[in-house]
């Protein structure tokens, strides 16, 4: 019974320090767990051993390394193998508070030590925290010894040695998880030591392994830079486009931001990418991680491209037939409208497709771009009138205001009269917290008048978006967080009324 206390009083100790602080945990808390390292039940120890991160923090450097660090070292030779894994648990909080020559010169001994261990519970809590305890460190002192060590959890650990090694057979998943961390530690000069390690993984059989992979594969091309991406991570990427979907997920996740570390020309390869998803009518879901970034895409590609290919994909993604993927583009939508202002009108082509050499004028994306979306807002579908007052809310903080005043300002206001309560609740939430908001736009006479008009609405969702507190009214700082939340990302969806047009 007492041990099970002194336990609890080890664990207590490590949630409370943070509350004591520094001195009151050095005068109080380190007397008496240095006392409990030396408790005659394993079980006080191990609670010790696992305990000591928040106190370590908690003190300091100096303390730490006077007083915790010979604990921790001492525990970790422990006779018991449960005071041992406490240890390998706490490796990283440890090495977080020590400077980088105690880092270096004692806890490198320590890991290898309980990589060792005679105990497969041991050398498996030492794998899994063996990504996090490198990324402590500074580049330089990455000893090649301890990237072998990483680089050795992929090996096959579905056969009997390699469990028995890692003590786990899901050790490698720690190691697709850990990648970008220990790359970005070591730098891009050391990818040679990691490389076959990453072909491993991203041909790893457990598909848990690829996904984890698949969705830090732009991190990684981050750190490489755009040639050695290109030539190390383009087969891989290309690969995980053609896998199970829960591994495609992660690069259509992040496929703007990977593209965009590539060279122009490598870029324009993927485009056709970009169609398939669109085209894939059985997955609404990937529709929508595309229109979630539309905004980057509006940027990195080359004018012909942007206005060949990304503005009718966003035209498609903005009347998407799913509601979450209309919603989800509207940001992209505005961006991309600004981007076209930086293109040069198109000159007209001829029937065979060449270039015409007429007197006909050249035409504007941005002219026909800003039509097409004003369209929206008289559409007979209520669906696409709502989806104007989406496409707007950006618009009021990206679009100079006497452009946004002249060409959509007045078809967003009428629409605070339309017929179906989802259009006029998403149009009391752009007016409320944009417009009202706006020293540019909150004396304007009409906005006021709608303004007005929209809090005396007939329905209650829509009387209580129009009065939610504009950011600029907002006193404190979670009624600000709440207040400025962007239109397309509240619920604009009201069960209770009819929709039809």
């Amino acid at each position: 019974m007492e041990s099970l206390l002194f336990s609890l009083a080890a664990q207590l100790l490590h949630a409370l320090a943070p509350v004591l602080g520094g001195e009151l945990t050095q005068q109080v808390v380190l007397p008496y767990i240095t006392k409990l390292a030396e408790d005659p039940v394993f079980r006080v120890r191990k609670a010790v051993a696992s305990n000591l991160g928040n106190i370590a923090q908690t003190v300091g450097m100096e303390a730490t390394t006077q007083h915790l660090l010979p604990l921790f070292v001492s525990l970790s030779q422990d006779d018991i193998w449960g005071v041992r894994k406490g240890c390998a648990e706490a490796l990283v909080q440890m090495a977080s508070s020590v400077s980088s020559i105690e880092r270096y010169s004692n806890l490198i001994e320590v890991f290898e030590r309980l990589a060792e261990d005679t105990s497969r519970w041991v050398r498996s809590a030492a794998y899994q925290n063996l990504g996090p305890f490198i990324a402590t460190f500074e580049g330089h002192q990455v000893t090649p010894k301890l990237i072998r060590y990483y680089t050795s959890m992929v090996a096959d650990t579905n056969s009997t040695a390699g469990a028995s090694k890692y003590g786990d057979s899901e050790i490698v998943t720690y190691c697709a998880f850990n990648f970008p961390a220990v790359l970005v530690t070591v730098g891009s000069s050391r990818w040679p030591e990691l490389s076959e390690t990453f072909l491993t993984l991203a041909g790893d059989l457990q598909w848990r392994v690829r996904r984890t992979l698949a969705h830090s594969l732009h991190e990684v091309a981050r750190i490489l830079g755009g040639s050695v991406a290109e030539s190390s991570l383009l087969p891989t990427f290309e690969l995980f486009l053609r896998d199970l979907d829960e591994v495609r997920v992660g690069v259509i996740r992040h496929f703007a931001e990977f593209l965009e570390v590539l060279p122009m020309e490598t870029r324009e390869r993927y485009v056709p990418i970009l169609q398939e998803v669109q085209a894939d009518s059985a997955n609404w879901r990937f529709r929508r991680l595309l229109a979630k970034q539309l905004s980057k895409l509006a940027v990195i590609f080359s004018p012909d491209t942007t206005t060949s290919v990304i503005l009718p994909l966003a035209f498609s993604l903005v009347l998407d037939p799913v509601s979450r993927v209309r919603t989800a583009a509207a940001q992209g939508m505005a961006v991309l409208m600004m981007r076209l202002d930086e293109l040069p009108p198109t000159t007209p082509a001829t029937e065979d497709g060449q270039p015409s050499d007429s007197t006909l004028a050249p035409i504007s994306h941005v002219d026909s771009t800003t039509a097409r979306v004003i369209a929206l807002a008289t559409e007979p579908y209520f669906a696409s009138r709502q989806m104007f007052v989406l496409v707007c809310e950006p618009l009021v903080d990206i679009m100079p205001p006497a452009r946004f005043t002249g060409m959509f300002l007045n078809p967003l206001l009428a629409l605070a009269n339309d017929k179906v309560a989802n259009v006029r609740l998403a149009a009391a939430l752009v007016i409320s917290q944009k417009l009202i908001a706006s020293a540019e736009y909150r004396d304007h006479p009409e906005v006021k008048a709608a303004y007005d008009r929209l809090k005396q609405d007939t329905d209650r969702d829509v009387r209580h978006n129009a009065s939610l507190p504009s950011p600029s009214q907002s006193s404190s700082t979670q009624s600000s967080s709440s207040s400025s939340t962007p239109a397309h990302s509240i619920p604009l969806i009201n069960s209770n009324v009819d929709n039809k047009t």
